[in-house]
C-alpha cells in the first residue's frame, strides 16, 4: 500500500506541476473511482448503510486531502510534502485509535512517525532552501484530511470494506469535480501519468482496507 501510494503521488504530483493541481487531482480521483466501482460491483458483497455513510464521510476527507496534497506537490519539494503528509495522517489515525478504541500506539508505530518527520526535516535542511509557509500549511491540511479519511474508512471496513472505499471515492470525486468546475483551470497534459496515478491510488486504497479488515478480524 505504501509503495502504491508513493508511486501514485509521484506520478500525480509531477503531472500537477504541468497544469492545474486541482484538475489533476480530479482526474486521478475519477480514474480511481471507476476502477473501485468495478471491483465493488463484482466482489463488494451486500449493501450496508453503515459502510455507505462512513465511506461517504471518508470521501470528503479523501477529496480534500488529495486536492491539498497535489497543490503542495506542485509548489514544493515532493519529499518534504509527502513525508510530512504521511506523518500527520498517521499521527491522527493513531490518536483516534487511542481515543476511540483505547489502543495505545506501539513503540514501532511512534518510531515510524518520528522517522517520517525526521526525514522531511533532513531533506529540507539538505536542500538549504526554506519551505514556503503556504506549502507547509497546505501539507498540514492534506495530512489532517487524509488522517480523517483513514479513521472513517477503518470504521466503514468493519461493515463492508469494498463498499466503503467505493463510496468514499464517489463522494471524493464529486467534491473535486464540483470544486474544479467552479474554479476552472487547465487540465494537465500528462494523461498517462494521471491515469497511472489514479490506478495506483485505487490499488493503495484497496490494500489499505484489506489490511484494516485483517486487523479487525485479528483483534
Amino acid at each position: 500500500s505504501a509503495l502504491a501510494f508513493g508511486a501514485g503521488d509521484f506520478l500525480g504530483g509531477s503531472a500537477a506541476r504541468r497544469g492545474d493541481p486541482l484538475r489533476a487531482a480530479t482526474v486521478v480521483q475519477g480514474v480511481g473511482m471507476v476502477s473501485l466501482l468495478i471491483v465493488a460491483a463484482v466482489w463488494g458483497g451486500p449493501l450496508t448503510m453503515t459502510a455507505l455513510i462512513l465511506g461517504a464521510a471518508a470521501g470528503v476527507g479523501g477529496g480534500v486531502g488529495l486536492a491539498a496534497l497535489y497543490r503542495a506537490l506542485a509548489s514544493g519539494n515532493m519529499a518534504v510534502v509527502t513525508g510530512l503528509t504521511g506523518a500527520i495522517a498517521s499521527l491522527l489515525a493513531l490518536s483516534a485509535d487511542a481515543a476511540l478504541r483505547g489502543i495505545v500506539p506501539s513503540a514501532i508505530q511512534l518510531a515510524g512517525v518520528a522517522c517520517a518527520l525526521g526525514a522531511a526535516w533532513i531533506v529540507t535542511v539538505g536542500k538549504g532552501q526554506p519551505v514556503a509557509a503556504g506549502v507547509i500549511a497546505t501539507t498540514f491540511v492534506a495530512g489532517t484530511a487524509f488522517g480523517l479519511f483513514f479513521v472513517l474508512l477503518g470504521r466503514a471496513a468493519e461493515s463492508n470494506p469494498l463498499l466503503g472505499v467505493a463510496a468514499a471515492r464517489v463522494v471524493g470525486t464529486a467534491v473535486l469535480v464540483s470544486t474544479s468546475w467552479v474554479r476552472g483551470g487547465e487540465f494537465p497534459s500528462e494523461w498517462r501519468r494521471l491515469i497511472g496515478a489514479g490506478l495506483l491510488d485505487a490499488t493503495a486504497n484497496w490494500l489499505i482496507v484489506t489490511a484494516l479488515v485483517r486487523r479487525c478480524n485479528s483483534s
